[in-house]
């Protein structure tokens, strides 16, 4: 069932800085900027303490529990195999796989997720629509979405998640316009939908999801070229869409940006390697 194989890839998020925008919360704490970089080298235990640090001064912002949920989740992903493409190449691995999740792990994501939804409810009480709460339930509900789908392999349970998440999405661009990295889980949600068979698209109806392909491409467009914190996930979720549309030219497009900007991280430069390599070959046969 080629559907399961868009819920890997973990639409979580890629805190990369990047310009701010609107009314969009900006990583000015050096902590917090510091843990965004080191997320995405994979120094997931220097990121979490960069994210401690940060709590310790800003004990009631949820979006550092957010982002440290997401390192437990990035750490598990690496350590199956997941952020590979080979990974993605056959359902089967996503569907079953062999992989078996670390419990204090697991515990510790948890942790990081009950802390991020009370006070990300917490500052909804006072005001509904403040774009750093929102921001960071779209965020946590992605991890939960893609730590039952792609470490447990419990794909079911994971589809309230995307329902959740796309809430989020969609008040948080009607609270600003302009907090573009909303539309990665909504190019998330369109893809997905696209891919579905009809019985379970139609029981995964949503508001204002029309699921077609073309619209969640565009809308993971606007993610990966003026998102702030999620800009770079928006990339890499987006190259791997187009390896699936047989369009490997911007797929090596996008991962030669990821590798430029994260020269340590030996993921998005094997999968770079790899992917160049073939394409050189491919050419040569013609």
């Amino acid at each position: 069932m080629k559907y399961l194989l868009l819920l890997s890839l973990f639409s979580t998020l890629a805190f990369a800085g990047a310009s701010s925008t609107g009314n969009a919360p900006a990583p000015t704490n050096e902590s917090l900027q510091t843990a965004l970089n080191d997320l995405y080298e994979s120094n997931f235990d220097a990121s979490r303490q960069a994210l401690n640090d940060y709590s310790t001064s800003h004990p009631q912002d949820p979006l550092p529990y957010s982002m440290k949920a997401a390192t437990y989740l990035f750490a598990e992903l690496e350590r199956a195999g997941a952020l590979k493409g080979n990974f993605l190449s056959d359902d089967k691995n996503v569907q079953h796989g062999e992989y078996k999740p670390d419990k204090r792990a697991a515990a510790s994501l948890e942790d990081a997720v009950k802390l991020t939804r009370k006070y990300a409810r917490l500052r909804l009480l006072e005001q509904p629509e403040d774009p750093n709460a929102l921001l960071a339930l779209c965020i946590v509900t992605g991890v939960q979405r893609d730590y039952l789908a792609l470490v447990e392999h419990k794909l079911r349970e994971s589809y309230s998640f995307i329902r959740e998440s796309n809430v989020y999405a969609k008040r948080l661009l009607q609270a600003d316009p302009t907090a573009y990295d909303a539309y990665l889980t909504k190019g998330f949600t369109e893809y997905l939908v696209a891919n579905l068979p009809f019985y379970l698209r139609w029981m995964m109806s949503m508001d204002d999801v029309t699921g077609t392909r073309e619209q969640g491409l565009s809308d993971l467009q606007i993610a990966a070229q003026s998102g702030h914190y999620l800009k770079p996930f928006a990339q890499l979720l987006l190259a791997m869409f187009y390896l699936r549309e047989k369009r490997e030219d911007k797929t090596e497009e996008l991962l030669a940006q990821l590798t430029e900007q994260y020269p340590s991280n030996k993921t998005f430069r094997s999968e770079y390697d790899k992917l160049r390599a073939k394409r050189a070959g491919t050419r040569k046969t013609e």
